[in-house]
């Protein structure tokens, strides 16, 4: 237990000392959450701006397109059970049947190499990295981001997917639940910077003012290599 307590501490001092500022883009799952993190890292480096992804572990199966520690750390429950059990982990949530949780020796070796690190969390973390940010010596340092679409562009997507009526009625369902989680914490006062899908540049530019970042009149295509959001 004493390790463990000793490799937090180690962390949070790294953060604590850091420069950088962290932004978290939440949203449900399937809206562009990591289009949208993808276009700001590689679209950074043109601007003289340093930026990392922040990615997780999740105990579900890569998705068609996914990468296993370029995407996501898909790992067994029963390795993310340890991670949670050995204070690897952040925080961590359940969403959709998965678990999902970032490391926080992983944040901390970014915020000191970076000026921004940006991470795609559930609706759940909302909240959760609010009241971590004083712990986590980040106070004033985190942009929290919400992704939202139409409810239609949601169903086609998962239409697309092959998945059946009963399968995306539920799913609706979890969307809806995501948009209660976004509304609850802006009412308690937390800022929340939202961006809709679809609204294409328009979208990641007020990202880009929001963080200060100069505005370059370049394709978001020519910077990533796609047009659709994953």
């Amino acid at each position: 237990m004493q390790r463990v307590e000793n490799r937090r501490e180690t962390a949070i001092a790294a953060l604590t000392t850091s420069q950088a500022h962290l932004v978290l883009v939440a949203g449900p799952s399937g809206v562009g959450k990591d289009t949208l993190t993808n276009w700001l890292v590689s679209y950074a480096p043109r601007v003289g701006v340093s930026a990392k992804k922040w990615i997780g572990y999740v105990t579900r199966s890569p998705r068609q397109h996914e990468v296993h520690e370029v995407d996501y750390h898909f790992v067994p429950r029963e390795t993310f059970e340890a991670l949670m059990a050995d204070g690897t982990l952040v925080e961590h949530n359940e969403y959709g049947g998965n678990w999902y949780g970032k490391g926080l020796n992983h944040l901390a070796s970014h915020m000191q190499d970076h000026n921004i690190v940006v991470g795609c969390i559930d609706s759940n973390g909302l909240h959760n990295y609010r009241a971590l940010e004083a712990d986590l010596g980040l106070l004033g340092r985190v942009t929290y981001v919400f992704v939202d679409a139409p409810d239609d562009v949601f169903y086609k997507r998962m239409a697309q997917r092959g998945q059946a009526d009963e399968e995306i009625d539920a799913r609706l369902v979890l969307v809806a639940e995501d948009r209660q989680r976004a509304l609850a914490f802006e009412e308690q006062g937390h800022p929340l910077l939202r961006v809709m899908n679809g609204d294409g540049r328009a979208g990641f530019d007020s990202l880009i003012e929001h963080l200060g970042i100069p505005k370059e009149t370049v394709k978001l295509v020519d910077v990533t290599g796609q047009l659709n959001c994953a």
